[in-house]
Parts: structure tokens; C-alpha cells; sequence
């Protein structure tokens, strides 16, 4: 219960009709919320986060309920297969819309969750516990399956809740395993199938490491791990500029503003970045082109 009530609606939100609970009271007692001590003067200014002028890149398409619906749809086959392989990562929290129901990503998302539902239903007297894990993992994802309004659309961890699901179908393939020799066997390979499958994922989580070690390595990856993510395109950009990387960075940049052309964070920046190459006209062009294109948004301004 109280997962759901900070799912639902997602904690942080402040839109234009007001909040959600937990937003509330941070508003109205910021007290308890100010940092305990100043940022160290060696750490860099914070690269990530709309402004409270810039709409999330998918606003505009998420409005339409139709859109909403059929990209959620896809966003939770992406969340199951992740609970069973998770690798690649999700990247960024800014899926491709589903601009149709011809999209083969909706059939192949209705079909793996229609499996793991007739599953659930058709194991419940032979195998309760398994039935029961396998229902688990659908109700734990519904507080964010866009039933409510939402702007994180997907992240790795709105997979925590329902990963107990799988951690208790695997446990119960141990505790359910049919008596005698043969079922002591088929425990024994079960257990050694889980280990080697435990073995690979740590191997595949190792080799995630090493984009975290600074900030370039990780807008790099993640921009290699999803080129649509418009906000990876910019911090990358940001990166690199302040690295002297010059022709990198205005490639990231142009990138950026052409994925997210409403944003006036992006359109500020590249512009910033003309400038300090002594293209002041092109950043006064593009200044005045991003106020025409980033109209005020209704959906969410935080």
C-alpha cells in the first residue's frame, strides 16, 4: 500500500492543477527539505532536468489517449522482458511513441502478457505459489502503467516491486519440484540453470560500470544505448564543449534541438555554445525560433 501511494500518482509532480501529496509538503516546508551542508566547490553545476518552461520531449504525442494507451503498452512488454533479461538497460525514461495499432510492438507486448496472465490462471490449483508469483508481476507494475499521469513514461526501477514475482517463480520451481529421484534431479538442474543464468547477468551488470565513471562516459552510453533520447544528446553536448571537443559537441547539440525542438533548455544552450564560438547571429536566430516553437504545456511544467 505504501508503494502504491507513492506510485500513484508518482511522486515529485506539480502540474498546473496542483500536486501530488508528497510535492505538497515539500512546497509547504521546504525546511526539512534543504540540503544539510553547500555543494563542494569542485562539483559541477546539475546538467539534468527540465526547466519549469519545457515540456517533456513526448508531450505534444502523449496527449492524445489513443497515443497514451498503445505507447504504455509497448513500454510494459520492454518492462518484461527487461525482468527476465535485463540487458540492455533502459537508457532514458523517453520512449518511442506507438503511433498506430499496426505497431508489431503491441502485438508482441499483448501476447507476452496475455501468456503470463493464462499462465497465472492455469497453474493455480496444480502450482499456487508459481501462480500467485506470476500474478504478482503484472499488479505490481500497475501503479505505473500510465493509468494515472505520469512523466517518467519507463525506468529500471519501477521494476523493484515486481521483480519479486520472478525471484518467487524461481523459488517456487525449488519448493512446488515433483517428488522422488526425477524430481530431485530437475531441482538440482533447475538450480544449477538459475545460477548460470545469475552468473551471466552480473557478468552483463559489471559491464555497465564503467559508463559511470564520469559524466561523458555516461551521456555517451546512454546515447549509444537509445540515439533518440534527447536530453542525453544535450548533457553529452554540454560535456563536450567544456572539453574543447567542438565539432563533437555542435553535432550533439543540433542533435538535441532537433529531437526536442519545444525545449527552451536546449535551444539556451546550443545558442550559449554559438556565442562562445563568435557566432553571435546564429544564437540570436536560433534564440528567437525556439521562443516561437516551446508554447506553454499543459500536461506538466515540472
Amino acid at each position: 500500500m505504501g508503494y502504491a501511494y507513492f506510485r500513484v500518482p508518482r511522486s515529485g509532480y506539480v502540474t498546473r492543477d496542483g500536486a501530488d501529496a508528497f510535492s505538497r509538503w515539500r512546497i509547504s516546508h521546504p525546511e526539512f527539505f534543504a540540503p544539510v551542508s553547500s555543494p563542494h566547490p569542485s562539483m559541477p553545476p546539475r546538467l539534468t532536468g527540465p526547466e519549469l518552461s519545457d515540456p517533456p520531449p513526448w508531450s505534444r504525442d502523449m496527449a492524445d489517449p489513443a497515443t497514451r494507451a498503445r505507447t504504455m503498452i509497448t513500454v510494459h512488454a520492454s518492462s518484461l522482458r527487461r525482468l527476465v533479461w535485463p540487458h540492455p538497460l533502459q537508457s532514458d525514461y523517453a520512449p518511442k511513441m506507438a503511433l498506430s495499432w499496426a505497431d508489431p510492438r503491441l502485438i508482441w507486448s499483448a501476447l507476452l502478457w496475455a501468456g503470463l496472465l493464462a499462465a497465472a490462471v492455469r497453474l493455480r490449483r496444480r502450482r499456487p505459489l508459481l501462480a500467485a508469483s506470476l500474478a504478482w508481476i503484472p499488479a505490481a507494475m500497475v501503479p505505473v502503467s500510465g493509468v494515472v499521469m505520469m512523466t517518467n513514461l519507463t525506468a529500471d526501477r519501477y521494476l523493484y516491486t515486481a521483480s519479486a514475482g520472478v525471484c518467487l517463480a524461481v523459488a517456487s520451481l525449488f519448493h512446488e519440484g515433483s517428488p522422488g529421484p526425477r524430481g530431485g534431479r530437475r531441482q538440482r538442474g533447475g538450480m544449477l540453470f538459475v545460477l548460470e543464468l545469475a552468473a551471466v547477468w552480473a557478468v552483463l551488470s559489471a559491464s555497465h560500470l564503467r559508463a559511470f565513471r564520469n559524466d561523458w562516459l555516461f551521456f555517451a552510453a546512454t546515447a549509444r544505448a537509445d540515439p533518440d533520447v534527447p536530453r542525453a544528446r544535450l548533457n553529452l553536448a554540454v560535456v563536450q564543449s567544456g572539453f574543447g571537443r567542438v565539432q563533437e559537441a555542435e553535432r550533439n547539440f543540433k542533435e538535441a534541438v532537433r529531437l526536442w525542438p519545444r525545449s527552451r533548455r536546449a535551444a539556451r544552450a546550443y545558442a550559449d555554445f554559438l556565442e562562445s564560438q563568435g557566432r553571435a547571429e546564429e544564437a540570436r536566430r536560433l534564440r528567437e525560433s525556439a521562443e516561437r516553437e516551446s508554447a506553454r504545456d499543459n500536461y506538466i511544467i515540472r
